[in-house]
C-alpha cells in the first residue's frame, strides 16, 4: 500500500510539473524567449566581405568597416597592389583576421542576394525582464501568445564600446543604450511540454 501511495505521489508531482511548465507565467516565458536566444541571439557587426579580403585604398571611406576592425585588433591589413579594371593596379590594403578576432567570429553569411559576410558577434541577448503578454488564444489547435520584453547584453566586448566601432557601425550605439529599457516582442506557441519561440 505505501509502495502505491508513492507511486501516486510521484505521478502527481510529474503531472504538476508538467503543467506548471504550460502555465502562461513569467517564469515559462523568460525560459522560452532564452533558450531561443541561446541559439539565435548573438548580436554581430557585419562586414560585406569573405575572410581574408583586399580594400581598394580609394573605396575606405565608402566602407569603413574593416578599417574600424582594424584599430580594434580584430583584423590586420598590410598595403598590396590589386588590377583595376580601367588601368594600372591600384594600392590597397590586405585585411586579414587576428588571433583576438577569431574569438568573436561569428558563422559566414553566404547566399546569392547579400553574398559572402563575415561577422564579428560582441554579445549575446537575454531576457531583462518580462513586461507583458496577450491573453493566450487558439487557432488550428495552436496555442500562442505575444510576450514583450527587455533585452539586455551578456558577454559585451569592451572592442564594441570603442568610438571609432560605433562610428563605423552607427547601430551599436543604440543597440547598447537602450539595453535593459527598450521593449521587444516574440511569439511563443504552447506544446506538450511547455512554450518555445515559434
Amino acid at each position: 500500500m505505501r509502495k502505491l501511495i508513492l507511486g501516486c505521489s510521484i505521478a502527481a508531482l510529474l503531472f504538476v510539473g508538467c503543467n506548471g511548465a504550460r502555465k502562461p507565467n513569467e517564469t515559462n516565458f523568460k525560459k522560452a524567449i532564452n533558450a531561443y536566444m541561446a541559439k539565435h541571439g548573438r548580436e554581430c557587426v557585419v562586414i560585406s566581405h569573405p575572410l581574408p579580403f583586399d580594400v581598394a585604398t580609394d573605396q575606405k571611406s565608402i566602407d569603413p568597416g574593416p578599417a574600424a576592425l582594424e584599430q580594434v585588433g580584430l583584423l590586420h591589413s598590410s598595403e598590396i597592389t590589386v588590377p583595376s579594371s580601367f588601368g594600372p593596379a591600384v594600392p590597397a590594403r590586405h585585411y586579414v583576421i587576428t588571433e583576438l578576432g577569431k574569438k568573436y567570429l561569428g558563422e559566414t553569411q553566404n547566399s546569392v542576394l547579400v553574398g559572402n559576410r563575415t561577422n564579428f558577434c560582441y554579445a549575446q541577448v537575454a531576457v531583462h525582464a518580462i513586461h507583458g503578454w496577450t491573453e493566450p488564444a487558439t487557432s488550428a489547435d495552436i496555442t500562442y501568445s505575444a510576450v514583450k520584453y527587455t533585452y539586455q547584453l551578456d558577454n559585451l566586448a569592451p572592442w564594441a564600446k570603442a568610438p571609432v566601432i560605433q562610428t563605423a557601425f552607427p547601430f551599436l550605439k543604440n543597440e547598447i543604450e537602450q539595453a535593459e529599457t527598450k521593449e521587444r516582442q516574440l511569439g511563443v506557441i504552447l506544446s506538450s511540454s511547455g512554450w518555445s519561440v515559434e
